[in-house]
């Protein structure tokens, strides 16, 4: 079965606009979950998983990071579907409506009511109307209703049931600092990896891939070696660049905290995380670039 590239990959399903979400992980876990490149030829044909029943060298093979692969292809499908934070609402509000229940919502009086509207509906007007509207949702009849609507329509729909203010606008929710610490670090991630220092050593790993072949087992090994503190070089940077997004990203829930700006964020997260698949990925084309260097060099010399 031929191996997917995952660099082509993750790129091709952005490129077709299908990345809206983010994953819920730290996709930066993935750099430690690389193995090391190999310390000698030898090493490199012993732990390639690149050659066929015959002992041949194959271009398509498993590689060296098989479970990675197969789990950032998992994530790069993940990324496809957008969560519209409508639905989210809508259950929301049947989370809430079983709340009411619980609690005996319809025994209570006027005033206990409105209190318990007041600590329980911060998404929905803080008003007893909108207990009533959360029960009404509950009805799939009347969600399937709401879903059909055009925005404007479920404006006046919202207006007429108490739960949104007269002037049309739904007051925006008090800044989140995790989002935008967030953004800010994604920012910073975005600039720097156009630093010049990770096309050194890209550029160090190409030529020595792709240079001569190696005219002694001692010109084998030497070359094995720089390419193992190229690629060393490579990880040390996009973990360094990256890691300070992917803390804050954890610290805002992946762009899910609820409010109008949601799916937005969310969209524009999943931007950074893609980086960082990007980057496992070339890492990973790197890595098995190296290993059946390795083990080419080791059959051609008889190590």
């Amino acid at each position: 079965m031929k191996k997917i590239a995952l660099f082509a990959l993750v790129l091709g399903t952005f490129a077709r606009g299908r990345a809206q979400v983010t994953v819920k992980k730290d996709i930066t876990a993935y750099f430690s979950q690389l193995p090391a490149p190999p310390a000698t030829v030898s090493d490199a044909a012993k732990n390639c998983h690149c050659t066929n029943a015959s002992g041949v060298i194959q271009g398509n093979s498993s590689g060296v990071a098989a479970a990675v692969h197969d789990s950032i292809l998992s994530n790069a499908k993940a990324m496809g579907t957008l969560t519209a934070t409508e639905n989210q609402q809508l259950q929301q509000a049947k989370v809430t409506v079983n709340q009411a229940n619980a609690d005996n919502f319809n025994k209570m009086n006027k005033d206990q009511q409105l209190t318990w509207a007041q600590n329980n509906m911060q998404g929905y007007g803080n008003t007893p109307q909108a207990a009533a509207f959360a029960q009404k949702m509950q009805d799939p009849a009347e969600v399937a209703k709401f879903k059909a609507m055009t925005p404007a329509q479920k404006m006046a729909y919202l207006q007429a049931n108490g739960v949104a203010p007269a002037n049309g606008s739904i007051p925006a929710p008090p800044a989140n600092n995790a989002v935008a610490g967030a953004q800010t670090k994604q920012q910073k991630m975005q600039q720097d990896l156009s630093n010049y220092q990770a096309g050194q050593y890209t550029g160090t790993l190409e030529a020595l891939l792709n240079g001569s072949q190696p005219t002694s087992a001692a010109d084998a090994q030497q070359k094995l070696l720089a390419m193992g503190n190229a690629y060393n070089g490579l990880l040390t940077f996009y973990r360094r660049t990256d890691s300070p997004f992917a803390t804050a990203l954890v610290a805002a829930n992946y762009g899910y905290t609820g409010g109008a700006d949601q799916d937005k964020n969310i969209t524009g997260f999943s931007a950074g995380q893609v980086l960082i698949l990007q980057q496992v990925g070339q890492l990973e084309t790197y890595l098995n670039r190296i290993y059946r260097y390795g083990a080419q060099a080791a059959q051609t010399k008889g190590h």
